[in-house]
């Protein structure tokens, strides 16, 4: 599982942990934000959400679903 958070100033960080690790002993990697990585990730989904406009399977097209993904990511 992966969770982003933000580094304060003074280096301390706090997240919200989902309620099965509460009171459990957790690792964490610290890895700088890559937004190439992001990138390559939405490059992927386009792709495969291009396949599926092409098998015509779905009501919605390729750019709704996204817009729809990318509302949802920044309302989160």
């Amino acid at each position: 599982m992966n969770i982003e958070a933000d580094v304060e100033e003074d280096g301390t960080v706090t997240i919200q942990v989902p309620k099965r690790y509460r009171g459990k002993r957790v690792r964490v990697s610290i890895q700088e934000a890559d937004d190439q990585a992001a990138s390559a990730q939405w490059s992927k989904l386009s792709e495969v959400l291009d396949g599926l406009d092409q098998l015509g399977t779905h009501g919605r097209s390729h750019p709704q679903i996204i817009d729809e993904i990318r509302r949802f990511r920044e309302g989160s």
